[in-house]
């Protein structure tokens, strides 16, 4: 248990440097295994990027490619090795310089992280802004081992897309119109729908279209 609090520490330290944020405090108390983290910023002069700016017409987009968690996890399941899942779940990288990119591009109209996973993420985003949107799966960015542990564990691509949590890319709406600006803040992303008026987000699937769920884990 010592050396499990160890490792924690160090990976703390080391994703802390990697962000340029410094550790000013913490607690330990006895208990079942509970870890919990609070991170404290300021905005320095900027404006902060909401949930609720959203309106139809606008563009969806991610910073780059999902699954990897929900793929480690299966593959863990299936006694694979999966080094490059098992690193997106351990050692993610928190997507600081790209939501500073896209909060100083002035294009963004909504924006949150994808911590819940794309699913919950989309929902929230559709509640706080009153819109709805059309997401394409064949849009959404992954690495070609999530389409291979997906087949392997006969779980539809979908759900490792979109029920999981642990993913550190960020979720954005931004004017069409304006996206010259984000390219010009240099933040890689993925356009993957739409936002429309329906109230809820869709996935359109080969021709079909269905409601997506929050994330179920």
């Amino acid at each position: 248990e010592a050396q499990a609090a160890y490792d924690i520490m160090s990976g703390i330290d080391q994703c802390a440097e990697f962000c340029g944020t410094g550790i000013i405090g913490g607690d330990t108390k006895r208990g079942p295994g509970i870890v919990a983290g609070t991170a404290i910023g300021v905005m320095d002069g900027r404006a902060p990027m909401l949930r609720s700016g959203a309106v139809p017409g606008d563009v969806v987009a991610v910073t780059g490619p999902l699954g990897g968690p929900a793929a480690a996890l299966e593959a863990m399941d299936l006694g694979l090795e999966a080094e490059e899942a098992r690193s997106a779940l351990y050692t993610p990288v928190p997507r600081i310089t790209e939501g500073i990119g896209l909060a100083a591009s002035g294009a963004v109209s909504s924006c949150m992280d994808l911590s819940d996973g794309l699913g919950t993420a989309l929902n929230t985003l559709c509640k706080a802004s009153g819109v709805g949107m059309d997401v394409e799966l064949d849009f959404i960015p992954r690495e070609d081992y999530v389409e291979d542990i997906a087949r392997k564990s006969g779980k539809p691509v979908r759900d490792l897309l979109l029920d999981c949590g642990g993913e550190y890319e960020l979720l954005f709406t931004a004017d069409r119109g304006r996206l010259g600006k984000i390219y010009e803040a240099e933040v890689p992303f993925h356009i993957i729908g739409v936002v429309n008026d329906a109230g809820r987000p869709e996935l359109l699937e080969g021709g079909a279209r269905s409601v997506i769920p929050y994330g179920r884990y």
